[in-house]
């Protein structure tokens, strides 16, 4: 019975990742930004959303690409006008990327078309369901990252928008974000 249910559950959070990764990520991106848009740029919005500006190498490591594909993907969001690139003097190998305006407004769209699906989902829980559901993420989160360290990325993209209650902050031992904010 145990191993039922495991595979029964394993089943469905594999479910749920793919609706929304595949459906649901992809109709909020198509919704809050041009056709050409790709998931990966769309991160690398949402990085510079957080944390106001990155090199194209700190981009590539985070998004675990090249850096010929990091410069790939900054260079139609430059001539797209949603960021900008500078050189840094000091060290004129460095070209750091920053958000511009109508970059910040796509993220901003984003964000807000997901939290209102999100609303409109929740709205058919209980109070009560909707706290136990939170209980129960939060727990089966940390138990998945039990052993996991690269969480980067997640945490490039919250702009520590969850504080105490994130998951993945309380694995980490701090928020990444406000961690790297203090160090700055």
């Amino acid at each position: 019975m145990a191993q039922k249910i495991t595979k029964i559950i394993a089943e469905n959070t594999l479910i749920l990742s793919q609706i929304i990764q595949n459906i649901c990520e992809k109709n909020y991106l198509q919704q809050s930004g041009p056709d050409f848009l790709t998931k990966t740029q769309f991160t690398i919005l949402k990085i510079l959303c957080s944390t106001g500006s990155c090199s194209v190498s700190e981009l590539a490591d985070v998004l675990h690409i090249s850096r010929a594909a990091a410069s790939k993907n900054i260079e139609i969001l430059v001539k797209s006008g949603f960021v900008s690139r500078k050189i840094i003097e000091e060290d004129r190998r460095t070209v750091l990327v920053e958000l511009l305006h109508e970059g910040h407004e796509i993220v901003k769209t984003y964000d807000m078309l997901r939290l209102k699906n999100q609303e409109k989902v929740l709205k058919k829980f209980s109070d009560k369901e909707k706290n136990d559901f939170a209980k129960l993420l939060d727990k089966y989160i940390l138990l998945c990252l039990e052993h996991e360290a690269d969480t980067d990325l997640i945490c490039l993209q919250c702009d520590g928008r969850i504080g105490e209650q994130c998951s993945v902050g309380k694995h980490r031992g701090s928020c990444y974000y406000n961690f790297k904010k203090s160090n700055q």
